[in-house]
């Protein structure tokens, strides 16, 4: 772009109106309006999602000299800005207007502190230099939206800086010694404090702090040998506590601690002096998100001989514990806090352990009980302690005495406790001699799998390493110029658009972008006499900043991945002599010919664009006449994208297995799955069956993934490809036109969030059959299989249909039985509907008033159309609580049937529902929520009925002996004579389930009805309590004890049977 005339600026002429060649006057252009608008829509931030996102920002000094940039590696990740040590300011100035290009809500600059007295910078990682840097936000006028948290880089700020004092050498060899507080040996709080943290606080203004709680953040890395020695025995909690009470004293401020885990397994006592967590991450998966939780447990914590560590998979902390059979075993754990809590299984047989705390006997606890195991129980606890150190202790004193962990409260903990935190890089490679470090940043796909898996997998803020970590090429900046190969980026802003895309606000009303950021040019004159990168761009630093100088007739700018959408207006500010023509280019689509008056600085309307909702576009700006300096360009939104239309076709619910509906993972964008929910009406269970084939939902096509046969099924941008069209078959199966693949309830799981995958097509596979939208083919859902029988009342009559044809609205009656008529046989369902010839039992319209008839209807899984059995053999309905009735207790055939308040002494209300036929034999009986085998552990009374995982013994062993009339008893092969009791007979929710001695005529708390759902799957309720066996709130847990609750439909209360 060098020329012999350089065009800066125009000083002294006056503006003149702004005309457009060949078109309307600038402030109306629309030359780039199109009626569906441009732009490829992409995968980016839930908007459910709040947590904010933030970046490492590194300083070291190849850095800010800008090169060579030094690794023992190969530097593929070389930045496009050439700074210059010598001026700080432009180098704040570049990368602040990089920050706020990607959108982050936070920066958190590594720092390595600084010896007194040195020039800035000293080293890599100076905290002074953060004056320059809240002066860059100042500038670009961004302070209000990005924030500074300090990353503290331990060995660094610690062992190198003592070593450069002390020793004059740097390095981390000797070590630094956290318990050395006042620096006489090879420690020194004064390096973390004075050094360090405390200059973090002079210099960033406190409205300019990111803050969690409240609170100025601190990330700390590592505390790990061969770094630090003598972490433990508090020092490290001493050393926060410290700074904490510095930051009070001078600043008025505590802060929040965020901690890389080593700090936990060094040094225990840190579990509550820590605000948040953090693992770092690893290669080749680039991320991690963890939760914080106040809690020591066996993973930190010191066991002395006579413990062992069982793992049991019962659902303790952590998933494990330790536990001791030895009287007198003892565990201690000193803890700064407030309050602790000591965290235990009990159960069956446990014993009992006498709590110390600070050497004075606290408490003594019996961890035995006469329920289920139970996990995580907070067996002892104490309140109201001082802030400061104290030793809880446990003792052993008979029996197995088990210890989960420690939960230590604090002044913060009830804010911080639950919350997550995710880390994340673009990629990763340091391969030497000795390291061998990659992470493949996949075309900037590594970073977009990173960012879904923390920021939109509800990480309450995530950490993006390295904003400027090019000598482990994780550089999130700008790159210069170059091949994949060469840069390890398609384009230079790549990384930069993929942060923005997961960013607070991923798409700005207004943003404007740099000139010289542009990801190429073209029809320029080689080579450039500016600074600011390499190339043929020329760029001038000016005092606004920089502009692209010397543009000759067709130069070309143009960025390759710009985020915005709806109706915008895009401008540009330049300076120009006369002469000078400009237009923007928009995916393709020229906008209007601009003629730019010759002025020293001005901005130029370049025309109206319509862009499709949360889209990624390819902007070029093109000069075809003239020369000029290049500012900027600015974006305005006019108006939000307007939803998409759906196309032509037909619209609702697409119902699935068992009434599930389709919903989605959140709101309708790319990459959002499917997954199957309750059907409750909401926009994302709304889609439209195109007639073109496309399943549609909030502006996006469900993609079949074409020849991927067992693949999550995602939204995606519509493209009108085969992978994206369906049939139906008249089964109802959904078919993908680019496979033979059917839409399918992973596995048939009768859960909320159940995936729907593609699969290869079984037409048996009820997994596979769905109602589309609107009563498209299927016009009904397939009525469940078997078993079909009769449903007898009083006097041994049978429920049918008036007329014997089973119509919409048609009366349901009492009847003589006749096994010949279809409309006799009834199949009970899951979802607690009853089913005859493919209508289902229901309220009339609805009505819920005493007396209210009962009729056929198409099955919708309505309220209206749900019956549970209560204890003495009454239907119950969902809706409006009240029994099936013979008016009368009438045994006239022809009867019509009604509902009316529950009464056990009504002879026509007692009803048997048809017998589920269960295997012979003894079975295996395995929860379909959780995928355990129910257990009885010994065959002795009061033995709780639990799940565990599946073994193949006797233990796991069940028979189902008939006592006619639909009702079993459930007999455990350890000793046939134990059956499955409802303690004490209780007719409540949440009763336990035990073994028990049987007669021959059990009680009605050992009979339970079978209930069948699907092949050899069942739901069974207790015939004293009209309640359903569940596994309480769905647990995966081992070890939990069954309960009986109201019956609900839920996987919970579904259980399979299998011949053992």
């Amino acid at each position: 772009m060098r020329s012999k005339r350089k065009w800066m600026a125009v000083a002294g002429l006056a503006a003149i109106v702004l005309t457009v060649v060949g078109g309307p006057p600038a402030s109306a252009a629309t030359g780039a309006s199109t009626g569906t608008g441009t732009g490829t829509a992409v995968s980016g931030r839930d908007p459910s999602r709040t947590g904010t996102l933030g970046v490492t920002f590194g300083m070291p000094q190849d850095f800010l000299h800008g090169g060579p940039y030094s690794s023992s590696g190969t530097v593929y990740n070389t930045p496009m800005f050439r700074a210059n040590v010598n001026d700080m300011p432009a180098f704040f100035d570049n990368y602040v207007e990089e920050l706020a290009d990607a959108g982050v809500d936070f920066v958190a600059p590594v720092l390595r502190g600084f010896t007194p007295g040195s020039v800035v910078p000293d080293g890599g990682g100076d905290p002074r230099l953060l004056g320059e840097l809240v002066a860059a936000i100042k500038r670009r006028g961004v302070g209000d939206r990005l924030k500074i948290a300090a990353f503290d880089d331990t060995p660094a700020s610690l062992t190198d800086a003592k070593n450069r004092a002390k020793h004059h050498t740097g390095g981390y060899d000797p070590p630094f010694d956290l318990g050395d507080t006042d620096g006489t040996g090879e420690g020194g709080y004064e390096y973390y404090w004075d050094r360090n943290l405390r200059e973090f606080l002079a210099q960033v203004p406190d409205d300019m702090r990111y803050k969690m709680d409240g609170r100025p953040v601190v990330y700390e890395w590592s505390m790990n040998q061969p770094f630090i020695t003598n972490p433990g025995n508090g020092n490290e909690s001493r050393l926060l506590r410290y700074a904490r009470q510095q930051a009070k004293t001078e600043f008025g401020t505590d802060l929040f601690y965020n901690l890389d885990q080593s700090w936990f397994t060094q040094d225990p006592s840190v579990v509550a002096q820590a605000d948040g967590i953090n693992n770092w991450f690893g290669v080749p998966a680039g991320r991690s998100l963890v939760t914080y939780q106040p809690i020591a447990d066996d993973k930190v914590l010191t066991f002395p001989a006579g413990w062992t560590n069982p793992s049991t998979g019962l659902g303790d902390y952590g998933s494990t514990l330790h536990q001791t059979s030895t009287a007198g075993a003892t565990v201690s754990y000193p803890f700064y806090g407030t309050g602790i809590d000591y965290l235990a299984e009990t159960g069956p047989g446990l014993g009992t352990a006498d709590v110390y705390l600070d050497n004075q006997p606290a408490a003594h606890v019996t961890l035995g009980t006469g329920t289920g195991v139970q996990v995580q129980q907070a067996v002892f606890s104490k309140t109201g302690l001082t802030d400061d150190l104290h030793t809880i202790k446990v003792v052993a004193t008979g029996g197995t005495v088990n210890v989960d962990g420690f939960r230590v409260a604090s002044p913060h903990t009830a804010a911080t406790s639950g919350k997550s935190y995710g880390v994340a890089t673009p990629g990763f490679n340091v391969v030497n001699a000795t390291t061998n470090m990659v992470e493949d940043p996949r075309h900037g796909q590594a970073l977009a799998d990173n960012l879904e898996a923390t920021v939109n997998a509800g990480a309450n803020a995530t950490l993006v390493e390295g904003f400027t970590d090019a000598e482990e090429n994780a550089l999130l900046a700008r790159a210069a110029e170059g091949t994949y190969d060469q840069r390890h980026v398609d384009f230079p802003n790549q990384m930069i658009d993929g942060l923005r895309r997961y960013a607070t606000d991923p798409f700005p009303a207004t943003m404007t972008v740099e000139a010289e950021s542009a990801d190429a040019v073209t029809g320029a004159t080689p080579g450039n006499d500016g600074t600011y990168r390499t190339g043929d761009l020329d760029v001038t630093r000016q005092a606004s900043g920089w502009s692209v100088t010397q543009i000759q007739p067709n130069e070309a700018l143009t960025w390759q991945a710009v985020g915005m959408e709806g109706t915008v207006d895009l401008s540009a500010k330049v300076a120009a002599p006369a002469g000078t023509t400009l237009r923007f280019t928009v995916d393709g689509v020229a906008g209007p010919l601009v003629t730019v008056p010759p002025t020293a600085s001005t901005t130029v309307a370049g025309g109206e664009f319509v862009l499709v909702a949360r889209s990624s576009h390819v902007v070029t700006v093109q000069f075809p006449g003239g020369q000029a300096s290049f500012d900027s360009w600015s974006e305005t939104q006019r108006t939000p994208p307007p939803p998409p239309p759906p196309p032509a076709g037909k619209s609702g619910q697409l119902v699935g297995y068992e009434g599930l509906c389709a919903d989605l993972t959140g709101t309708a964008r790319v990459g959002a799955a499917l997954a199957l929910n309750k059907c409750d009406g909401a926009a994302t269970q709304q889609f439209t069956l195109g007639t073109d084939g496309t399943l549609w939902n909030g502006g996006f096509c469900a993609d079949g993934g074409g020849n991927t046969m067992t693949r999550p099924v995602t939204l995606a941008t519509c493209d009108g490809s085969d992978r994206q069209k369906f049939t139906v078959g008249a089964n109802g199966n959904v078919v993908n036109v680019a496979a033979p693949s059917c839409l399918t309830d992973d596995h048939k799981v009768l859960t909320d969030g159940s995936a729907v995958r593609m699969y290869p097509c079984n037409g048996g596979d009820i997994g596979q059959q769905w109602l589309v939208p609107d009563g498209t083919s299927p016009q009904i859902k397939p009525q469940p299989a078997g078993p079909a029988g009769p449903i007898t009342g009083v006097g041994g009559m049978c429920v049918g249909v008036t007329g014997d044809t089973a119509t919409d609205a048609a009366g349901v009656a009492l009847q003589k039985c006749d096994s010949g008529k279809p409309t006799q046989k009834w199949v009970p369902a899951a979802d607690k509907s009853l089913w005859v010839a493919g209508k289902c039992a229901t309220l009339w319209n609805g009505f819920v008033a005493n007396s209210a008839r009962v009729t056929l209807d198409s099955c919708d899984g309505s309220t209206a159309q749900q019956w549970t059995v209560n204890s003495f053999g009454g239907l119950v309905n969902g809706k409006s609580a009240t029994c099936l009735l013979t008016p009368g207790n009438s045994t006239t055939d022809g009867t019509e049937l009604q509902v009316y308040p529950c009464n056990s002494g009504a002879t026509g209300q007692h009803w048997a529902l048809p017998a589920a036929t269960v295997p012979s034999g003894w079975n295996t009986v395995t929860s379909k929520s959780s995928g355990k085998c129910v257990t009885a552990r010994t065959g002795t009374d009061g033995t709780a009925v639990q799940q565990a995982a599946c073994n193949s013994t006797t233990t796991q062993q069940w028979q189902f002996q008939s006592l006619g009339n639909g009702v079993d008893r459930i007999n455990s092969h350890l000793d046939a004579t134990r059956s499955w009791d409802v303690l004490d007979r209780s007719t409540a929710d949440a009763a336990p389930i035990q073994l028990w001695v049987a007669t021959s005529t059990p009680g009605t708390n050992q009979q339970w009805t079978p209930v069948f759902e699907t092949t050899n799957t069942y739901h069974f309720i207790n015939k004293n309590s009209g309640k359903c066996l569940e596994v309480p709130g769905g647990s995966t847990a081992d070890n939990v004890q069954l309960q009986q609750r109201t019956c609900d439909g839920s996987t919970r209360q579904s259980f399979s049977l299998t011949a053992a």
